[in-house]
């Protein structure tokens, strides 16, 4: 049977520690313009060419951009970069940017969607349809959900709809299908 909850529980005090997240770029680094908003002036940077903006964002966040939250400390939003019009694709390089054109981030709202959630790696294997938040980085919803099922230290991924995503991706950065995505916690490769 799926068990319903309104959203995932908080992990008590967080006890577990974190796992390390893996280091996904260690190329030549590239200087790139980075606006906080329109109209905002661009400051240069200097990120590993073959980061891409989903990483670069979340090395931005808590040194050049702030961690969007309300004032409980809940996640409002997170950031994700375009360069003119069209947004950067989360898995496209630093290295393959205009470097005459400033990238602008851009705010991503966090919205909550209803997901079935699975886990083969506890004994009985877990379903049960949560509320998840769309900006929130994947790395983060892998350290609550690790923390909350008690999980040993290790190595571990999520799959939306079948589709491995990276530490740095928010479900928004993939289509959600259907009216209730399947998110799957996996041991990582």
């Amino acid at each position: 049977p799926i068990l319903a909850t309104p959203a995932l529980p908080a992990a008590p005090g967080l006890p577990r520690t974190p796992d390390a997240i893996p280091a996904v770029s260690t190329g030549e680094p590239v200087s790139l313009q980075l606006s906080r908003g329109p109209g905002a002036r661009p400051s240069r940077l200097r990120l590993p060419g073959d980061c891409t903006p989903a990483e670069a964002v979340s090395r931005l966040v808590g040194s050049v951009l702030p961690l969007r939250t309300d004032l409980g400390g809940a996640l409002v939003g997170w950031w994700r970069l375009r360069q003119g019009d069209r947004p950067l694709p989360a898995d496209a390089t630093v290295a393959s940017l205009d470097p005459g054109q400033p990238v602008e981030a851009a705010p991503v709202d966090n919205q909550l969607v209803r997901v079935e959630l699975r886990c083969g790696l506890l004994d009985p294997p877990l379903r049960v349809q949560v509320l998840v938040g769309t900006a929130v980085p994947v790395a983060s919803l892998l350290d609550h959900l690790a923390g909350w099922l008690s999980l040993p230290p290790g190595r571990y991924a999520l799959r939306l709809d079948g589709e491995d995503l990276s530490p740095h991706h928010l479900l928004s950065d993939r289509a959600i299908a259907g009216p209730r995505p399947l998110l799957e916690l996996v041991a990582a490769p």
